[in-house]
């Protein structure tokens, strides 16, 4: 079957609008860098998750920018090596400590505030007090890798005991609430989780050759089925279940037809059980449907029956109802395919230039991945207020192929939504390919009937482009 539209999902859960996915409605968080943590750079990234931890983001913060993310309940947001617990409807900024660290400020809550610092110096301090691996200074035999093994073993419970008496230290002098503690504490327990995965990682060379990596991670199943709430999946227990479940499937790479997304099922269904099966399944099969795998009926019926949770099952009930709704609406529009982003709908190109006739229009195509079309934005938009009072739209059509990455980049960017678009499937527009557009940013002219002034129109950077549309304003 052709999953054509259920990209829009992603859009409609991202929007702050409530939608079939989400028990309430989502808030946005405002992110901005300060000039301590700008300093030298020119861009950071922001990583999180979102759907229950079954879709993986990472957001692009910049200079003198603020970046809003949607979120409907507290969220682990992470920097490199350091995550920080952030609310819906917070206003953060990122700047940098005495030590040279970066950290996250609440801006206007200082009990906020004070709870981050707490985040960042119990995470900071506790590093130092897991136990360490031997410096990969020399190659070392499987026998002493294998000894390595049993002595961090034997070390774990005295560290676990010292990071269970540094939190409650570090609780009681910031003095956080119990939600935070408590929340801190899971995330310590995913973190001792993770502590035999990572050895096993790093001498993961060593163990192949012995035919004993794959039985190394097997036995930390045990941990991974013991999970028995949804906040241990969210504060850390999902990045060590995608760490290493990949590494027992008969299917490497990506899932690419139904016959190996069903063996991938009956591996995790073998290996797996309650909340993190249920998680897992679910993100296989989100991911399936998402690259567009055609997916039988006999495959959603045995993820039906394997997953037990309801809010799990109903993002993919969720996923193929609206792929089979848009693809209904999509029937009668054949070609050069859009998604608004303001109301949802599909449009046809001919219908979005039809609305904005007697117009110059200058459409702006554009990815939210593509950064030089990103570092012409301030100028763009620079341009779209200089001619606010003209008669010109400012159209800006994407190439993105997932839509949370597109709602949320044109977000930062500020564009207005009544303008925005995306290509249903770029890869098969004939305005793409009659206009020979392979490349992004790509601009292009079209006057008050539609028809195209300049196909390959100067960026906005150079000033030429604001000329052109002047020349042409002044014929109207």
């Amino acid at each position: 079957m052709k999953l054509t539209w259920l990209f829009l999902l992603l859009f409609l859960f991202a929007s702050c609008r409530s939608s079939k996915l989400l028990e309430t409605p989502s808030l946005p968080v405002t992110f901005e860098g300060d000039s301590l943590f700008f300093d030298g750079l020119d861009r950071e990234w922001i990583g999180y998750s979102a759907l229950s931890n079954v879709v993986r983001l990472s957001v692009e913060l910049r200079p003198n920018q603020k970046l809003s993310v949607p979120i409907s309940r507290p969220t682990r947001f992470a920097r490199y090596a350091t995550s920080y617990t952030v609310y819906p409807g917070e206003n953060i900024t990122i700047t940098i400590d005495e030590n040279g660290n970066p950290f996250f400020v609440s801006k206007g809550n200082e009990e906020r505030s004070r709870e981050m610092r707490f985040e960042a110096a119990f995470q900071q301090l506790n590093y130092r007090l897991i136990p360490k691996f031997p410096p990969r200074t020399k190659e070392y035999s499987i026998d002493s890798i294998l000894l390595f093994e049993q002595q961090i073993i034997g070390e774990v419970p005295a560290y676990i005991n010292r990071s269970k008496a540094l939190l409650d230290s570090l609780a009681t002098a910031y003095t956080i609430s119990e939600n935070l503690k408590s929340i801190t504490r899971i995330k310590l327990e995913n973190e001792h989780r993770s502590m035999l995965y990572g050895f096993y990682f790093d001498y993961q060379q060593e163990l192949k050759a012995h035919s004993l990596y794959v039985q190394k991670l097997r036995t930390l199943l045990s941990t991974f089925n013991s999970i028995k709430e949804k906040q241990q999946i969210y504060y850390g227990g999902s990045l060590l279940i995608e760490r290493v479940m990949p590494e027992l499937m008969p299917v490497k790479d990506r899932v690419r037809e139904d016959r190996q997304l069903r063996d991938v099922m009956d591996t995790v269904n073998k290996n797996l059980k309650a909340l993190s099966r249920d998680f897992y399944l679910t993100q296989v099969m989100y991911h399936a449907l998402y690259r567009r795998v055609p997916v039988s009926k006999r495959s959603l019926r045995t993820y039906y029956r394997s997953c037990k949770d309801v809010s799990y099952e109903s993002i993919v009930r969720n996923l193929v109802a609206q792929q089979k709704m848009y693809a209904a609406q999509s029937k009668q529009k054949k070609d050069n395919r859009l998604i608004a982003f303001a109301d949802s709908k599909v449009y046809t190109l001919g219908e979005v230039l039809a609305q904005h006739k007697g117009k110059l229009v200058l459409v702006d195509i554009w990815a939210s991945w593509c950064v030089p079309c990103q570092e012409q934005q301030p100028y763009m938009e620079k341009l779209h207020k200089r001619l606010a009072e003209e008669n010109i739209s400012f159209l800006y059509l994407s190439m993105d192929r997932d839509l949370l990455k597109w709602q949320l980049r044109s977000g930062e960017l500020n564009l207005d939504p009544s303008l925005s678009f995306v290509f249903e499937n770029f890869e098969n527009q004939s305005f793409l390919k009659k206009y020979k557009i392979e490349t992004i940013p790509r601009y292009l002219l079209l006057d008050e009937n539609g028809n195209i002034i300049n196909a390959d129109a100067p960026t906005p950077d150079t000033g030429e482009l604001e000329k052109l549309i002047q020349k042409h304003l002044i014929k109207e």
